[in-house]
């Protein structure tokens, strides 16, 4: 048994020193992990930052080129066990987006349950018109449950938020489609990645080419409202 543990051992070692670091994209990896830590503070300061401007979409870009980085050592990584790490505050600011399970590999296109599974505790938020920011959003939960929530107005002019249970079912063939039912109404969306912005949002399918921003779903709250 013994001689089977060092056996493994020198193996184990001999894999590792086989595998080369890429020292450029270890830095790099690096200089965007630190950052994206030094953007989600001065998100997490208010929703348009701190001393200065910064959106959910910078943070999820500075993680995703520390990702690309990352995976450039993918052998070296392995060798020695490493996993992708972010902070703390990262992971706060970016817990409720689609775009971050994207970015830590969770989502499977060639299988529907894995993005189902992927969209536990995602908010989608819907359009927002004015001043008072998004007027709905979706949450999505566990075994195909969700909440709707829609802000509404009173006589006095005071808002607040109510909210519908719904379900929801992931389809897959081409596009990726999401089957939202709430109230016994079934709406269905395609579910895309917007590749300037790295998030994700839900366009209808009865109007594929709708600007998701006004009538769907975005990845991300709208942010800086009066």
């Amino acid at each position: 048994m013994r001689l089977i543990l060092v056996l493994i051992s020198i193996l184990s070692m001999s894999v590792a020193s086989a595998a080369v670091i890429n020292q450029p994209a270890y830095d790099l990896e690096q200089h965007y992990l630190g950052i994206s830590k030094i953007l989600a503070d001065e998100h997490e300061k208010s929703a348009c930052g701190g001393d200065i401007e910064v959106y959910t979409a910078n943070v999820v870009d500075s993680v995703r080129k520390a990702r690309e980085y990352f995976d450039y050592n993918y052998d070296w990584n392995k060798a020695y066990g490493r996993l992708f790490t972010i902070d703390p505050v990262v992971t706060h600011s970016l817990a409720t987006t689609l775009a971050l399970k994207d970015i830590m590999h969770m989502l499977d296109f060639n299988k529907p349950q894995t993005i189902a599974h992927a969209l536990n505790r995602v908010i989608m938020w819907g359009p927002a018109p004015g001043a008072y920011g998004n007027m709905t959003y979706l949450q999505f939960g566990q075994n195909g449950k969700l909440v709707f929530a829609e802000l509404v107005f009173d006589n006095n002019g005071d808002y607040y938020w109510v909210y519908s249970g719904g379900s929801f079912a992931v389809r897959y063939n081409v596009d990726i489609t999401i089957d939202v039912t709430v109230g016994g109404s079934t709406r269905s969306y395609y579910l895309k990645k917007d590749f300037h912005t790295n998030m994700w949002n839900m366009v209808p399918v009865v109007n594929p080419v709708a600007n998701p921003y006004f009538e769907g779903f975005v990845d991300y709250p709208s942010e800086c409202e009066a």
